[in-house]
């Protein structure tokens, strides 16, 4: 497993101007990129949500394992994403949905690709064509059919996965690229649901996007400001 990073928030009541004054939920999503550059109808999903209440002294932390994979999802009748097969994803690595050979099931299947220096950033759908590979993007293909598809990430035990993307569905002969660091955004909201893709039309972050590898050590101070609006604040 590759190096985790720490996500960590933290209320208090010592300080009368950073204090929470009403219930809140940090819904923590992640992304290789945090806006679509190019054409792919993809929404971010609930990977983790904090619950603070109000008036308290409270400390909660989330460990990411930034190895991102893709998979096929089930939707449940309440928008839930259920990963189904999944495949881990490597740095300038193609991974391609196949038929089985007996024609009644899929797998993945992991090309070795060429490797030419790209710029390009974010992800991307197109037909299917040589991939030129940047060092730190990821090609997937499909040559099975159309399919439902999202970006995941393994839990600590390495066993379970929980969606992080939704890439939507992808046609048969078409690709996404995804390329760009994993990053981080905290958003406030009400009831919201692990697995669920979010519209984020009327929300704005709280805070990120912020590559995982440049979180900080020390927790982050949730708060309410004058005004009633929630705020994080960073711990430097």
């Amino acid at each position: 497993m590759s190096k985790t990073f720490t996500f960590s928030v933290r209320t208090s009541t010592s300080a009368r101007d950073t204090r929470l004054k009403r219930k809140t939920d940090v819904v923590i999503t992640l992304a290789p990129s945090p806006e679509d550059a190019g054409g792919v109808t993809s929404k971010l999903i609930p990977w983790k949500i904090l619950t603070f209440h109000a008036e308290s002294t409270t400390y909660r932390s989330v460990t990411i394992n930034p190895e991102i994979a893709v998979c096929t999802v089930d939707e449940r009748d309440n928008g839930v994403l259920i990963p189904n097969h999944t495949q881990k994803l490597e740095k300038g690595g193609v991974v391609v949905l196949k038929p089985t050979q007996e024609g009644d099931g899929l797998y993945w299947d992991v090309d070795p690709p060429p490797y030419t220096k790209n710029s390009n950033a974010g992800i991307t759908a197109g037909q299917q064509t040589p991939p030129t590979v940047a060092n730190d993007s990821f090609i997937i293909r499909n040559e099975y059919g159309e399919t439902k598809l999202a970006l995941c990430l393994f839990e600590e035990d390495g066993f379970d996965r929980l969606p992080i993307v939704d890439l939507g569905p992808l046609p048969k002969g078409e690709q996404f690229t995804i390329n760009g660091p994993l990053c981080l955004q905290a958003y406030a909201m009400v009831e919201p649901t692990v697995g669920k893709p979010l519209e984020l039309m009327n929300y704005a972050p709280l805070l990120g996007p912020m590559a995982v590898n440049d979180l900080p050590e020390s927790a982050f101070m949730l708060y309410n400001k004058p005004n009633g609006t929630t705020a994080l604040k960073p711990p430097y």
